[in-house]
């Protein structure tokens, strides 16, 4: 770049990003207590053993872009899947939540834990206790072979992203009372792979570094430990977007469509402001329109799913999610970047990273 970010702002955004990571510890307690979910699933009296269950986790956990929350009454939220080795030629829907819900109760009851479980329409949420601000979606699950059978011969997808996908309950579904095919499709190790894809570089140049420096062997060196320019600029993201919309957060820019339009947009960058200034301003680019005329960000790894299809019911949305793209075009240009420190600060919100140390 020709012009040179101030270090000033270098080490603001570095002081930020340091203050809205999630520490290894939290990661390490995310993946303990959702590993001690897969062993009450797995244990000789559990009434869905038989079917072999798996647990794993989706989303920001996974992808290793969590961050902490932005207030103290929000809770670290993290989601897993259990998914069960069934056909949905011999289960419906809500037989399969059911069953995964009665061994979530009994395991809440067994741990003593002082919130039941609650249900929402995908979901089973295991509340830890108050102080701890920590809560895990549970996500119902079976395989399904529906999207590699779909899409095997496009080469816009790697065969192995498709292989994964699983169907998913919801008690929105018209037929999920049902035994039926009709289930909706998931793939969130397919995402992680094709998530991965996108900053290979990076990935395997940090896992290189990191693997000499502590002797890890491979199995040992959990993926949230390699950091990459990437997931610092989605943690960054995600953060620039919770400040700005602290009292509207149900209208606010979802993570998947932040997460997905910045790999697409990184270009393996390997340091962070040169990733934080492509990515900001090329995001745009990734975004198109339907014949319809509706938005579409396509999941790259399920393309008959669009991550915008709610705007069409709540063009909030979309007003929010464009209000929010032109602000960081804005803040991460590179012009804004050799400024000196005020917009940042007017960003970021100053009193909220400090409120983050308290």
């Amino acid at each position: 770049m020709m012009q040179t970010v101030s270090n000033i702002n270098k080490s603001m955004i570095d002081e930020i990003l340091s203050e809205i990571q999630i520490s290894d510890s939290k990661y390490e307690e995310a993946e303990q207590r959702y590993n001690a979910v897969g062993d009450w699933l797995n244990r000789k009296d559990s009434k869905v053993a038989e079917f072999n269950p798996k647990i794993y986790s989706q989303g920001s956990f996974l992808l290793g872009t969590a961050t902490k929350p932005v207030t103290k009454k929000d809770e670290h939220d993290v989601d897993i899947v259990s998914e069960l080795n069934l056909s949905k030629k011999t289960i419906s829907q809500s037989a399969l939540k059911k069953m995964i819900g009665e061994e979530i109760k009994a395991y809440a009851e067994a741990r003593n834990m002082e919130n039941e479980p609650s249900e929402s329409k995908r979901c089973w949420t295991l509340i830890y206790a108050n102080g701890t601000r920590f809560h895990i979606d549970v996500l119902p699950a079976i395989p399904d072979n529906r999207l590699f059978l779909e899409f095997r011969n496009d080469a816009r997808l790697q065969s192995q992203w498709l292989e994964t996908a699983i169907a998913i309950t919801d008690r929105t579904h018209s037929e999920f009372d049902i035994i039926t095919d009709d289930w909706l499709v998931s793939n969130p190790k397919g995402y992680f792979q094709w998530f991965k894809e996108r900053m290979i570089v990076q990935y395997e140049a940090r896992f290189k570094v990191l693997k000499e420096a502590y002797r890890f062997e491979v199995e040992d060196l959990p993926f949230y430990k390699v950091r990459t320019p990437l997931q610092h600029v989605i943690q960054l993201l995600k953060y620039h977007r919770d400040v700005m919309f602290e009292n509207d957060t149900d209208n606010k820019p979802i993570s998947i469509i932040i997460t997905t339009l910045a790999a697409h947009a990184y270009n393996n960058e390997r340091n962070l402001i040169d990733a934080l200034v492509n990515v900001s301003a090329n995001m745009r680019s990734f975004i198109t329109k339907g014949y319809d005329g509706c938005w579409q960000i396509v999941n790259p790894v399920n393309p008959n799913e669009n991550f915008a299809d709610k705007w069409v019911k709540n063009s909030k949305l979309a007003e929010n999610f464009f209000k929010w793209l032109k602000r960081i075009e804005k803040d991460f240009s590179i012009e804004n970047l050799t400024m000196g420190t005020q917009p940042l600060y007017e960003s970021f919100q100053q009193s909220l990273v400090i409120a983050l140390r308290q």
